[in-house]
């Protein structure tokens, strides 16, 4: 006589959970990513440069109805009221000597050498070449690093560099018969922004955020 195991029921996979399953799988992949400083620091930099992006069309319109001048105070001066006020939210230090060390001088020239360049040249070029050419001033900071902080990078890192140049140069075309002047000023922002992102990694530790934006 044979006996036969009675058959257990399975529901069938809900829709819902696996969809909830998949969130909860890229939550935890986002806090592993988190958890490494390396991969913070990379999504920080894509965040930013996202946010850059967008500050520069709002600033290509408004060069179109205001005077670069106008501009430039209007940032600063937005900029500086907003860092201040997060910094007292925060309680963070305002009043820091090591604000007015050698190194965060030349921190604030890049700044404004920076941001001169870039206003400059989101009124006069077209906004595809100055992203373009913006795009590559991690790769400039990157070459400063080996250069002036003694930074080791591999040869794949190498032939990036080489490859963001050369894209650099092809679409300034210098010496080209339609080569326009003012071009030059998206190299002027982009040395400017990769000295101001050089020299943040020599921050003095411990110094505020918010106290170094405002400075």
């Amino acid at each position: 006589m044979f006996f036969t195991l009675p058959r257990i029921f399975v529901p069938p996979p809900n829709p819902a959970d696996a969809a909830l399953r998949g969130v909860f799988v890229n939550v935890g992949m986002l806090v592993t990513i988190t958890s490494n400083k390396r991969l913070s620091g990379i999504l920080l930099m894509i965040a930013s440069m996202a946010a850059f992006a967008v500050a520069d069309a709002l600033v290509k319109i408004s060069t179109s109805v205001m005077a670069p001048p106008q501009v430039i105070l209007l940032l600063m001066s937005g900029g500086l009221v907003i860092f201040v006020s997060l910094a007292l939210l925060q309680g963070d230090r305002l009043l820091d000597r090591r604000a007015f060390a050698p190194v965060m001088w030349l921190r604030y020239a890049a700044e404004i050498v920076g941001m001169v360049g870039m206003v400059n040249a989101l009124a006069t070029v077209d906004l595809s070449i100055v992203g373009a050419v913006s795009q590559a001033t991690p790769i400039f900071v990157a070459l400063c690093a080996v250069l002036f902080l003694g930074e080791q990078i591999s040869w794949r890192r190498w032939t990036s560099i080489l490859c963001g140049f050369f894209g650099v140069l092809m679409i300034v075309r210098p010496g080209a018969e339609g080569f326009e002047i003012t071009v030059l000023w998206t190299l002027v922002a982009m040395v400017g922004l990769g000295v101001r992102d050089l020299t943040t990694a020599l921050t003095p530790s411990g110094m505020a955020s918010t106290a170094l934006a405002t400075y």
